[in-house]
């Protein structure tokens, strides 16, 4: 037997040394099928910054990812975005709407070069002005943190009524898009003077991490929406403008801070970084102090002296992608009941519990998934009046974030059926209406609740979907269940599409459609119990609303694209 294993070991040496390879190594036998330069077989085999590993089969080496060419130092930054400046004669960018590209255009006030696109806005929308182009993006574990940075001017193009000297504020903006993970610009300038905005990229906005070799297709839009949820609707949407001048995608600055996906960099406050800080004037203080955070640990302290004084905290956040066991939650400590303290991730304000030394839970909506916003706290002096002694303090601390079962998986909606114990995201009320969460143990758990006692009373709901993907000749919809009491005939679901219109009796499906164009784009449903009213009379019973089990979904109800 020995004498055998010996014989074997000596042929198998000869056959290396000859060069002459077992057939289980062989191309066809089975084995590895390289034959050429094999310098890798994973990414983790490739040591340069910014590689990966090339598998063509026959050969296998480190090469530089997506939007990298290799220079003198290796792997530099190449850019992933053709004709940033829309100056090309030969156009990269896909134009569709009402979108017109003027490659020569001189530049103007703010503008960076020659050359940009200009988006019209439409009543409808179904023909408001877009602009794309597919880019190649890396993954993130082997790239570096990059931001999104345009530059472009908002306009109304109505005539400024009365002779104001400000014209009407656009009603539909920016709406910046990297695959499914969409940005909807503040910025909302009514000059020709342009701004140039960076924002960082999350997981949402890179190649999945699934994929292998340089990187994957994902589609660079801009388009014009209604960004501030009809708020501020003083022009008509076919009046409204988008002017981009510039788009790009570039590696961030230390100035930009934008962390690693799913992190909260020094969000206990225990460290250096993450945070930054500003105050109005002297009397207002923001800084990381010892012994005053959850349990006696390091945390923010913001303090204002007078009553037009105020004190600001902002930290990124990086929101992870959804996965199979639950997707991101927000949490945070604060301390310190007083008024004139808000706290808010992007432009979206988060309620607060009432009391001393408390810990709030946020389900995030599913159109920030995957992407980066500033978590910003805010002290403000109470009265505004600089002649006014205050002593204010607001103490924040831990905020940290998480994949919480709790919140769903589903892909358009954050806990859609209400079934978290985290704080309810984006619920109103007017006069003695109210909107909660309550228990139904007859309809499987908890539903929102809307109740309302007088015609002047409303309650209301709004929710951010994030446009599903549908199926060839399918339209998207929000699809729900809901339960009207007898007496009331006022609940509305509305989309900027459509209105529905809810009918008395029990529980039964309702359904509103979105716009189907845009995977992965934010659109917001607005749920409503209310009615227009010139007086205002007491509703006995109590109107009352229930609404549970929302899912956004592709469905033939709706008109396809």
């Amino acid at each position: 037997m020995w004498r055998s294993l010996a014989t074997m070991l000596l042929l198998a040496g000869c056959n290396a040394l000859f060069g002459i390879h077992d057939i289980s190594d062989a191309p066809d036998g089975g084995g590895d099928p390289c034959t050429g330069v094999c310098e890798c077989k994973t990414d983790q085999d490739c040591a340069a910054s910014h590689t990966t590993c090339i598998d063509r089969t026959t050969s296998r080496t480190c090469e530089c990812i997506a939007g990298y060419a290799m220079a003198a130092g290796g792997c530099a930054w190449s850019g992933v975005v053709d004709d940033p400046g829309f100056a090309q004669a030969s156009d990269r960018w896909s134009l569709a709407g009402a979108a017109t590209r003027d490659p020569t255009a001189a530049p103007a006030a703010g503008m960076q070069d020659p050359g940009r696109v200009v988006l019209t806005g439409d009543a409808s929308s179904a023909n408001a002005g877009q602009v794309t182009q597919m880019i190649t993006m890396p993954r993130r574990s082997r790239a570096e943190p990059l931001v999104l940075s345009a530059t472009f001017t908002t306009m109304c193009t109505s005539t400024c009524p009365n002779n104001l000297p400000i014209c009407p504020v656009p009603t539909l903006g920016p709406l910046l898009g990297v695959g499914t993970g969409w940005y909807a610009s503040p910025q909302m300038p009514v000059t020709t003077s342009f701004v140039t905005t960076r924002v960082c990229l999350g997981a949402a906005h890179y190649a999945p991490e699934s994929t292998s070799g340089p990187g994957a297709p994902l589609p660079l839009s801009m388009l014009l929406a209604d960004v501030l949820g009809g708020a501020l609707a003083a022009c008509d949407p076919g009046a409204s403008q988008l002017i981009l001048d510039h788009v790009d995608i570039v590696p961030a600055t230390a100035a930009d801070g934008c962390p690693d996906p799913g992190q909260v960099p020094n969000g206990d406050a225990e460290g250096s970084g993450g945070w930054t800080f500003s105050t109005s004037g002297s009397f207002g203080m923001a800084a990381i102090v010892a012994g005053i955070g959850a349990g006696g640990s390091h945390g923010v302290q913001l303090q204002v002296g007078r009553g037009c004084a105020s004190a600001t905290a902002t930290l990124s956040v990086s929101v992870p992608l959804a996965s199979a066991q639950g997707s991101p939650a927000l949490t945070l400590y604060h301390d310190g009941a007083v008024g004139g303290f808000t706290v808010g991730l992007g432009d979206l304000e988060l309620p607060l519990s009432g009391g001393a030394q408390r810990t709030d839970r946020y389900c995030v909506p599913s159109t920030m998934r995957g992407e980066v916003f500033p978590l910003t706290a805010l002290l403000e002096g109470v009265s505004g009046d600089c002649t006014d002694l205050t002593s204010a303090q607001e103490v924040l601390d831990n905020v940290a974030i998480e994949n919480d079962p709790a919140c769903g998986i589903d892909p358009g909606i954050a806990d859609p059926g209400f079934e978290a114990t985290s704080k309810l995201l984006g619920a109103d009320a007017i006069g003695t209406g109210t909107a909660k969460v309550v228990a139904d143990a007859a309809h499987g758990g908890h539903v929102l609740q809307l109740t309302r006692g007088n015609t002047c009373d409303e309650a209301s709901f709004e929710i951010d979907v994030a446009t599903p993907a549908v199926r060839p000749g399918e339209g998207a919809g929000v699809a729900f269940s809901y339960s009207l009491s007898a007496s009331a005939n006022a609940l509305t679901v509305s989309s900027s599409t459509q209105t529905f219109t809810a009918k008395r009796g029990g529980w039964t499906q309702g359904m509103v459609c979105l716009d189907p164009r845009h995977p992965g784009a934010p659109q917001r449903v607005f749920i409503d119990l209310s009615t227009a009213s010139s007086s205002c009379n007491t509703i006995q019973p109590a109107d009352t609303a229930e609404i549970d089990d929302l899912s956004a979904i592709s469905t033939p109800a709706c008109p396809a694209m």
